[in-house]
């Protein structure tokens, strides 16, 4: 492997590593706000603590995705970097935009049905946080879950995921290696989400994106078609309710 391929590479997995320790740190601090929160208005018992963060957790994830977008956003417009440039956000034709939709759509409804019987915990505990914001104004958990899965996530793990680690990789390693280790890395962050179910399907999903940024070299296409995946999330949500 020549000193560009080894640069590229380093500099993509780097940028990985540290979207990820933001990811964890922000989620942190959040957490620990929000269990300060209700520590300081008298609750001492840890368990109730801890099932106040558990059942905010769709807040949390909210917050800890704009506070990520924001940090990057922020570290790049201070470098005074072209981000539509660098990060491919290029125009896109209604086709390309639809039929991108319609494949992650179709492959994430199909993934959901073959999985949906295993009950994976982090999209349940989701779930019972969207119902917990609803019983406190009706419909509030319904408008928090569409901002986070249709708008807020898909953009920051897209820029994250494309715009910033593909885009190293494929400077100095090629298209084929951005798309294989972006998807690697992408599933890498949904390890703890759901075990090794979630992360194979989340490796396949992040092939799709992959293809779908390579194809249209445009990264709002692949927002869209994160977001248009992100579809079977709110129908088994309302099949569960």
């Amino acid at each position: 492997m020549t000193k560009v391929k080894i640069k590229s590479l380093s500099a993509g997995i780097g940028w990985f590593a540290l979207y990820a320790c933001l990811m964890m740190l922000t989620q942190t601090i959040v957490s620990i706000a929000f269990m300060g929160g209700v520590a300081a208005s008298g609750v001492r018992n840890e368990t109730t603590i801890s099932a106040f963060a558990n059942t905010n957790l769709l807040g949390i994830v909210l917050i800890m995705n704009l506070l990520v977008g924001g940090i990057l956003f922020l570290f790049f417009r201070m470098r005074k970097t072209d981000i539509r440039k660098e990060w491919k956000m290029n125009g896109f034709t209604s086709k390309a935009m639809v039929l991108s939709a319609l494949v992650a759509t179709a492959y994430s409804f199909a993934f959901a049905l073959l999985t949906r019987h295993l009950g994976l915990d982090d999209s349940d505990m989701i779930f019972r946080s969207a119902e917990y914001y609803s019983s406190i104004a009706p419909g509030l958990g319904v408008v928090m879950m569409a901002l986070n899965l249709l708008v807020v996530a898909p953009a920051v793990e897209e820029i994250a995921l494309r715009g910033i680690v593909y885009t190293r990789i494929e400077k100095g390693c090629g298209t084929l290696t951005a798309i294989l280790v972006s998807s690697v890395l992408f599933a890498v962050m949904h390890v703890a989400a759901g075990g090794m179910v979630l992360t194979f399907g989340a490796l396949l999903m992040g092939i799709i994106f992959g293809c779908i940024f390579a194809k249209t070299n445009s990264l709002w296409v692949c927002m869209i078609a994160h977001a248009a995946a992100n579809i079977p999330d709110f129908v088994f949500y309302y099949i569960q309710s």
